[in-house]
């Protein structure tokens, strides 16, 4: 009877412990996909926000109304070459303003933090692909929101032109000229951004991001990942 008694607390006692580290693994991994979907979540916002913060009030007033990344965060203008640096990566193309403009995505996106990690071959092709993915599902919305770009842009060039036609006629001092030009590109940003906002760029942009992040996350090792995070949350 004794023995029996002590099988059966024995066999309780197992099952407690399953149970217990069964309920632990589930918290565990819980825990780890919120905090997963905060840090993308974070991320998204972030990129988002670096619409809104895009500078536009540059210090030359020669150069009017230009912004280099055309008001879109570089965070959502990476396509897969930027993950290579050769002109071979760009179909053999000798053209050093693309080429620029590239290596100004690299070094202000997420592409930066990437090429930090000690990625193995396999990663790499895992995160072109996703990468390519991200682009097609990009693709719509970027190129709205570089042809508002360019309309906005010409429609502010004659405006830039009356300003500098009346400074170079002496009619305006070189700091009328300065500060008019500062008005014009504050003006010309609130513009953009409004009509961003009008036809949900931003939140198109970031739900493609945001699922361009979940798909890294799962070709990243989970030291990779928090090393990633760390490197291009501000």
């Amino acid at each position: 009877m004794r023995n029996k008694i002590q099988k059966a607390a024995l066999v309780l006692g197992v099952a407690l412990f399953a149970f217990t580290a069964c309920k632990k693994e589930n918290i565990n991994t819980v825990t780890d996909g919120a905090t997963v979907d905060a840090q993308v979540t974070a991320l998204t916002e972030q990129a988002g926000g670096d619409m809104i913060e895009t500078n536009a009030d540059g210090e030359n007033p020669d150069m009017g109304v230009f912004i280099q990344n055309e008001g879109i965060s570089e965070d959502f203008l990476v396509t897969a070459i930027d993950m290579d640096e050769s002109p071979a990566a760009m179909g053999g193309k000798d053209d050093s303003a693309e080429m620029e403009f590239r290596r100004h995505v690299r070094g202000r996106s997420f592409i930066a933090c990437l090429r930090k990690l000690d990625l193995s071959d396999l990663q790499i092709a895992g995160v072109k692909k996703s990468i390519l993915a991200y682009e097609q599902c990009k693709e719509s919305a970027v190129k709205r929101a570089r042809a508002i770009y360019a309309d906005l842009r010409a429609a502010y060039a004659s405006k830039v032109e009356r300003i500098t036609k009346a400074f170079r006629n002496g009619d305006l001092t070189e700091d009328q000229y300065k500060a008019a030009i500062k008005d014009l590109r504050i003006a010309f940003k609130k513009e953009l951004r409004e009509l961003q906002l009008k036809e949900k760029l931003h939140d198109a942009l970031k739900k493609c991001f945001g699922e361009f992040l979940r798909n890294l996350n799962s070709v990243l090792n989970d030291r990779q990942w928090k090393a990633f995070v760390a490197c291009h949350k501000r």
